[in-house]
């Protein structure tokens, strides 16, 4: 199947599996979607000219009809990663150039034919690298028989929430649409880390209760957290009078150094005592009057504030020792040193393309976080179930599932136009003696799934 693969490289998988579905129908497809193991034994026979000896091994461990996965895993290898490994330009060995190292745990494509190096008598085969698309030839299994790469199923997540499309490996990229809770992405790419991207951090204290602590000033797209107040901050112990003229005003109270106020009118010079004067609003308890801003000697008193912010979009405050609470907008917030800028590892992302007929995206790039976890098609059922012949939600069983047993995914989750706000069904097969198909919820009245 490797080798017919490579020769009908125009036919991607799910067409080959639409054109062999297609080619039984009328005789003995099965009516769940699935290939007929008699249809497909006929045409590795005829189409790929494949031996009995052969036929049997490629077929070993299928005792029933081919789902769309499973015939996925027939047609399209993937390994990982081992033990560390060159990828060359080149079959041959020697004279050749190491691209890169393949890490441990990284995923490839299998591209064609292994095929063996005769001067060294190693295992090696043309290879795509999920992580960044790099195509090159790497060393399946060593002359001494150490296994670099071992055969893996081909990669997919599940979306256990509602999970951002985006154009670009980036958390900044432009916005494709959502992959809805319940939806199968396949990965064409990555997963791999997006750019390291600046940040901006900032000690203060909360106003509210004097909490201390560091906050994100500024993320990675630019994004700014806090916005300055327009006040004024007292700088050095000055009066706050009734009167502009010094020499003819009477004392309110004395305003304390980082007290914030107001402006209530524009800076007057005092040319006679060659001072600077203003009329302010104290904050903290409304007082107004009039207070030196600039000495007769160049000393501030009172100056632009650009230490007091306000929180205007939610965001930690935390310690070295992790989260004292979260800053709500709104919030005052005092600097207590300038931010520092910071270099942050970038969110880890890959390319995947959305399964489901009804999608609202086909493909784009996802973070792969706690939003995602990877998935397999061959599950089993979380708790007990009714299998049905159909999606409508009152359509005949065909039989109950049992919680813990067995079952093969046939296609990816659709939503069911009979239920209320379309609930994903899934096609499913079990692998029990009778093999029977049929569809279920993919998730229970509780909001927890079936299959796991």
């Amino acid at each position: 199947m490797r080798c017919y693969e490579a020769i009908n490289h125009d036919l991607s998988s799910d067409a080959l599996f639409e054109q062999l579905r297609r080619a039984g129908e009328g005789e003995d497809t099965a009516e769940d979607g699935t290939i007929s193991l008699a249809s497909f034994r006929t045409f590795l026979l005829n189409s790929v000219r494949m031996g009995e000896a052969e036929l049997e091994l490629a077929l070993q461990g299928f005792e029933a009809n081919l789902t769309r996965f499973a015939l996925l895993d027939l047609v399209e290898e993937y390994r990982t990663c081992v033990k560390e490994v060159a990828v060359t330009p080149a079959l041959e060995v020697k004279g050749s150039t190491a691209m890169r190292k393949l890490e441990l745990e990284e995923t490839v494509e299998v591209l064609g034919q292994h095929s063996t190096e005769e001067a060294a008598g190693l295992l090696r085969s043309r290879c795509r690298a999920l992580r960044d698309n790099l195509e090159g030839w790497v060393t399946l299994n060593g002359n001494q028989g150490t296994a670099f790469l071992k055969r893996v199923s081909k990669p997919y997540y599940f979306c256990k929430a509602e999970t951002p499309l985006m154009e670009s490996c980036a958390s900044t990229g432009k916005p494709l649409g959502t992959a809805r809770h319940g939806e199968l992405l396949e990965v064409l790419e990555g997963p791999r880390f997006e750019k390291t991207a600046e940040v901006s951090k900032a000690k203060g204290k909360a106003k509210k209760d004097d909490k201390v602590g560091s906050v994100l000033f500024k993320d990675e797209s630019g994004k700014c957290f806090f916005e300055l107040l327009d006040v004024l901050l007292c700088k050095g112990c000055v009066a706050l009078t009734d009167n502009f003229d010094i020499g003819a005003c009477k004392a309110i109270r004395k305003l304390e150094v980082g007290e914030r106020l107001q402006a209530l009118e524009e800076p007057r010079e005092d040319a006679k005592r060659h001072l600077v004067r203003m009329k302010v609003k104290a904050l903290s308890d409304g007082k107004e009057g009039w207070a030196t801003s600039q000495g007769n000697q160049g000393t501030m008193y009172v100056a632009a504030n650009n230490r007091h912010y306000t929180c205007i979009h939610s965001v930690d405050l935390e310690t070295t020792s992790g989260q004292v609470r979260r800053l709500e907008p709104g919030e005052h917030f005092e600097l207590l040193q300038d931010p520092t800028t910071e270099s942050r590892q970038g969110k880890l992302f890959a390319r995947g393309r959305c399964l489901s007929s009804s999608a609202q995206v086909g493909e784009g790039w996802f973070a792969v976080d706690e939003a995602v976890q990877p998935w397999i098609h061959r599950q089993k059922c979380a708790k007990d179930a009714t299998l049905r012949t159909s999606m409508d939600a009152d359509a005949e069983v065909v039989r109950e599932l049992a919680e813990g047993e067995d079952v093969e995914i046939c296609q990816a989750p659709e939503p069911s136009a009979s239920s209320a706000g379309g609930a994903l069904m899934v096609r499913v097969r079990a692998k029990k003696a009778d093999g029977v198909a049929g569809f279920l919820p993919l998730f229970g009245e509780d909001g927890q799934a079936l299959l796991v």
